[in-house]
């Protein structure tokens, strides 16, 4: 799209640099490609609100691993019962912000389709055994379950790190996809002119 809009940009140029009379067909076609423009910025903002909304998910998602690892670390030292449901507690709503990460990436996913051959991570998080941490509490139980908290928070922020990538990217194409329609709004009006 953005070689045919830059190729008609420096046609008109070109005649209008040899003085050729520019018509009616030439406005139509740059007002054209300035909504076609404007159609792609409308898509990379639905993109990048998707990607912003992974973030958020994924934030909440590492609050609660990194809360369960708190208590986690009290189970160890010997918190007992009580530690062990609050770790829990905070485990259940992590693999809830988990499969809601998971929803927000498969709508980051197609809208990223719809602008660019990016391609978004995986959210990778196992599950956690809860059943041997209340039946078997011991300290190989709770070193396990933490490894296994731990293990879950590093994915998270390396999927986080990606997707903020990713929309670092998709900020440079809005912002260079802008230039270019505001570049070819500036050439429709000078066509304008020349009428």
């Amino acid at each position: 799209v953005f070689d045919e809009v830059f190729g008609f940009i420096d046609e008109r140029n070109a005649a209008l640099n040899r003085g050729i009379r520019v018509g009616k067909e030439d406005i139509q076609a740059a007002a054209c490609a300035i909504d076609t423009l404007q159609a792609t910025i409308r898509e990379l903002d639905e993109a990048i609100c998707a990607g912003k909304d992974v973030g958020y998910a994924l934030d909440q998602m590492i609050g609660q691993l990194d809360s369960a690892a708190g208590w986690g670390t009290w189970d160890i030292l010997g918190g007992g019962m009580l530690a062990t449901m609050a770790k829990h507690g905070r485990m259940n709503d992590a693999q809830n912000a988990a499969f809601q990460a998971r929803q927000a990436i498969s709508r980051f996913r197609t809208e990223l389709a719809d602008v660019s051959q990016l391609r978004v991570p995986d959210l990778q998080v196992g599950e956690f055994t809860s059943f041997a941490d209340y039946f078997f509490d011991g300290l190989f139980v709770d070193l396990y379950i933490q490894d296994k908290i731990g293990t879950a928070r590093r994915s998270a922020e390396e999927t986080a790190a990606q997707v903020e990538d990713l929309l670092s990217q998709l900020r440079r194409e809005r912002d260079r996809t802008a230039e270019r329609a505001a570049e070819l709004e500036r050439e429709r009006e000078r066509l304008l002119a020349g009428m």
